[in-house]
């Protein structure tokens, strides 16, 4: 097979406004603006968009700040799944969404959300519930796995196919099957281990399972799972590419596969190889990645070499300019043809070991001079040490 044309990102530590990281990041979703949504381990929910951000907290109507996962709806609205409870976010803020009483189905403790592609919200609880919402329907709320037929499996992971099926892990008791008419239980990838399966929405000849106890993975193959390439690592979440190759994050690090093998994804020094939750490629050609320590952003480089130009710091969203460092050590922008000088830099730019990107007109660089945090704000055209 021929092999893919490699995209490459450059990766950053995502930081807020005040230069924080965040919480682990366990689930991210991009909404049809281009905002990104992060459901975070003891943070709530951050939201970023240019240089908006937003972080909901139970404080502002959220049932838990132990935020799970996370998805939008074709109306744009925001769903969250956290330890206390499933909520959405309406105009007047945030809604907690519980079923009727007669399902004896609480979901106050959220370890799957999904979006089908009929646009019905599918949830699961850690006891192996697994229930749908319609807003359409005239009983919204439906039952499609429930504890008894799980066996109490906790739901980690859905794959839906293009040729109408559906996949469901269950934690330590291997696959539940749709097959477009009813479910069963099907125990052919790898005994009653523990699986991830994907990518979430999937094609009948790249859907994987991966066992999280062997690091055995395998694929559907005429409705037979049968070994793949292993990328020797714990498998927590497998996401396809807007160009088809499949990526896995693991307990270390992000692998892409590609003719025959996996490749690891080289996250940068900053970044490292931390143990990734889940993933989001961005219609803007950047990939986002959640971790257990914080979220990270690959940055899609629209250049290739620029005379005179050392270090390539990052673009600003609002009006697509450049900002980097000179060869003669200075803070440039460019806007259409040019670069401009806007600040010197007191600073070597070979020992900058970190930057953020830009938020009201200030960005951050974290430099190995004596562990010096320099603040550059573009409106004054100024520098703060500390």
């Amino acid at each position: 097979a021929m092999a893919q044309p490699e995209t490459v990102w450059e990766f950053r530590l995502f930081k807020t406004p005040e230069g924080k990281n965040l919480a682990r990041s366990r689930d991210i979703v991009e909404d049809a603006s281009g905002g990104i949504w992060v459901a975070t381990w003891g943070e709530g929910v951050q939201y970023f968009y240019k240089t908006e951000w937003e972080n909901y907290t139970t404080e502002d109507g959220l049932p838990g700040d132990w935020a799970r996962c996370i998805e939008v709806d074709s109306s744009g609205r925001v769903w969250v799944g956290t330890g206390d409870g499933l909520a959405r976010k309406e105009d007047s803020g945030w809604v907690t969404l519980v079923p009727p009483a007669e399902l004896s189905i609480p979901l106050d403790n959220i370890y799957l959300l999904e979006r089908m592609k009929d646009d019905v919200i599918w949830v699961a609880d850690d006891l192996g519930n697994l229930l749908s919402y319609d807003e359409t329907a005239p009983e919204p709320w439906k039952i499609i796995l429930e504890e008894k037929a799980t066996e109490g499996g906790r739901i980690d992971s859905v794959a839906e196919v293009d040729d109408g099926t559906i996949w469901v892990t269950l934690q330590d008791k291997n696959l539940f099957h749709f097959d477009g008419t009813k479910w069963s239980h099907a125990r052919g990838a790898a005994g009653d281990h523990g699986l991830r399966i994907g990518p979430r929405n999937s094609r009948v000849d790249n859907l994987i399972a991966a066992d999280t106890s062997d690091l055995s993975i395998y694929q559907l193959v005429d409705g037979e799972w049968v070994s793949f390439p292993a990328c020797e690592r714990k498998v927590n979440s497998i996401a396809n590419s807007p160009t088809g190759q499949l990526y896995v994050g693991t307990n270390h690090g992000v692998y892409r596969y590609n003719e025959g093998q996996w490749d690891l994804l080289d996250l940068g020094r900053e970044v490292g190889r931390p143990e990734i939750d889940g993933f989001q490629f961005a219609s803007d050609g950047s990939l986002w990645i959640g971790t257990r320590e914080g979220l990270v952003r690959g940055y899609l480089p629209s250049w290739s070499s620029i005379e005179g130009i050392s270090k390539i710091l990052f673009r600003d969203p609002d009006n697509q300019a450049i900002i980097g460092i000179d060869s003669a050590n200075g803070i440039v922008v460019q806007e259409g043809e040019g670069w401009e000088s806007v600040s010197p830099l007191a600073i070597p730019s070979i020992g900058i070991v970190g930057w953020t990107g830009l938020f009201d007109r200030k960005f951050w660089i974290l430099s190995t001079s004596e562990g010096s945090r320099f603040e550059f704000d573009l409106n004054r055209i100024s520098i703060d040490t500390g």
